[in-house]
């Protein structure tokens, strides 16, 4: 508690130390609280997205909470937001792993399909921005293919990952390594596949899709 009081209080201190009291003062005048409630409480349904999301992707794995999948994310998210780097997406899979049967490379691997159904769904959005948006200069809405371009390239190699990610591993990396590293390397690669378990359930892609959309209109609100 006293640890994260301080980074939180050194972070703020690190944002803050070039602003303008008088522009800060501004800002705040022209701040309407009313906004403060709805913000909150769309920041508060958010997180409950993200775990039942989670909840949907770790679902072959092991049927875990949404109330400890919530706890989990708004640990790591306040990681995230104190730590520099997005260090605290390693928070995730450390905590559920200690907080279920699920294991660390477990979790890496649900991790995989969120952030390439994230991915997707951020390119559909900018890409819908982009083509909608009246009054652009024709190079920005071409700039729409390459949020797609991204999209379908972490597509791709998520697929190929699961598809053939061990086979390419036994033939191409681990017959130049010892062979207790060999051995160690497709253990976490098994692990890691494991966790992208979700990929043959149409169902449960596609649900997890619908609830990204969700997800991120709501942030996009």
């Amino acid at each position: 508690m006293g640890l994260s009081l301080l980074v939180g209080v050194l972070f703020l201190y690190l944002a803050a130390r070039n602003v303008s009291l008088r522009d800060l003062s501004g800002a705040f005048e022209r701040f309407d609280v009313r906004w403060l409630g709805p913000a909150v409480l769309v920041s508060l349904v958010l997180q409950v997205f993200r775990a039942w999301r989670w909840q949907l992707e770790l679902l072959p794995l092991e049927r875990i909470s949404l109330g400890r999948l919530w706890l989990v994310v708004s640990v790591a998210y306040m990681g995230i937001n104190l730590l520099p780097a997005r260090l605290g997406e390693v928070l995730r899979p450390w905590l559920l792993s200690r907080r279920s049967a699920v294991s660390f490379s477990n979790a890496v691997g649900t991790l995989l399909v969120e952030k390439t159904a994230d991915a997707m769904v951020i390119a559909f959005y900018v890409s819908l921005g982009l083509l909608t948006t009246p009054d652009l200069p024709a190079w920005v809405r071409r700039g729409a293919v390459f949020p797609a371009f991204v999209a379908a390239l972490l597509l791709l190699v998520m697929a190929l990952l699961w598809w053939r990610g061990e086979a390419f591993l036994e033939k191409w990396a681990v017959r130049f390594l010892p062979d207790v590293a060999a051995r160690a390397l497709l253990r976490v690669l098994r692990s890691v596949l494991a966790g992208m378990r979700i990929l043959p359930s149409p169902r449960l892609v596609v649900a997890v899709l619908a609830v990204s959309l969700a997800l991120w209109f709501l942030a996009i609100v």
